[in-house]
């Protein structure tokens, strides 16, 4: 029987159109790695399917349970808005704000009173802390009176030290203005012999008297011997 020719539109209805047709062992290997290799990606890509089912019925039961909570948190703000208008009608009528009670422990009560006690104690002065603040606040008063008392002592000292150089400085200038006007009418002045003297009428001798810081009081015997005896000093 002779053999069927390739041909790709024989047996149509059936595979035979598709069906491989080896010569080598290599084509049979390269033929079964490609089958293998659809074999995985079909099993890849049904897997994925399978995650998106899951992943797309997971998403679905958490908007179903954010819709349960939704709907729960609603009944809750109604069931609240209830009471609260259910509250003010109790409150209508006495007009008065809701008072709000504190409850307090026996430890919390005792320790608030203890701590009232003692601070009618303390201002009182009947505690041992209060008599100590006063004992410390009167010896910081007592030591700014003293450093008080004693700036204001070593002040005056300074002062009275100050006054008596001023004073000793003003004596000085005195003493020396002084002296210096005794030299300056003796150089000033010209020197007079005896003859010049006696011939002098009283006003000029006088004016001779002023010049050389002498007084000027007597009658001329007097005046004539006072400046001749000047004169007879200066020599």
């Amino acid at each position: 029987m002779p053999p069927r020719p390739r041909n790709k539109k024989f047996n149509k209805g059936g595979r035979g159109h598709n069906r491989f047709h080896a010569e080598s062992a290599g084509e049979i290997e390269q033929r079964n790695q490609r089958l293998a290799d659809l074999d995985e990606e079909r099993a890849i890509r049904r897997q994925d399917s399978d995650e998106e089912e899951e992943e797309g019925k997971e998403n679905e039961k958490e908007k179903d349970k954010d819709k349960d909570k939704d709907k729960e948190k609603e009944k809750g703000k109604e069931k609240g808005k209830e009471k609260g208008k259910e509250k003010g009608k109790g409150n209508e009528g006495s007009g008065e704000p809701k008072k709000v009670e504190v409850i307090e422990s026996r430890k919390e009560r005792q320790q608030r009173e203890k701590a009232e006690a003692y601070r009618k104690r303390h201002e009182a002065g009947l505690t041992d802390e209060y008599k100590e603040d006063m004992e410390r606040l009167a010896k910081v008063k007592k030591r700014r009176d003293d450093a008080v008392a004693r700036k204001l002592e070593e002040s005056a000292a300074e002062l009275e030290v100050e006054q008596k150089k001023l004073e000793k400085m003003k004596l000085m200038a005195k003493k020396e203005k002084e002296a210096s006007k005794k030299k300056s009418k003796t150089k000033e002045a010209p020197k007079l012999d005896k003859i010049t003297i006696k011939k002098m009428k009283p006003p000029v001798m006088k004016d001779a008297l002023k010049e050389r810081g002498l007084e000027v009081q007597g009658n001329n015997k007097i005046l004539t011997a006072r400046l001749i005896a000047f004169e007879e000093a200066r020599k």
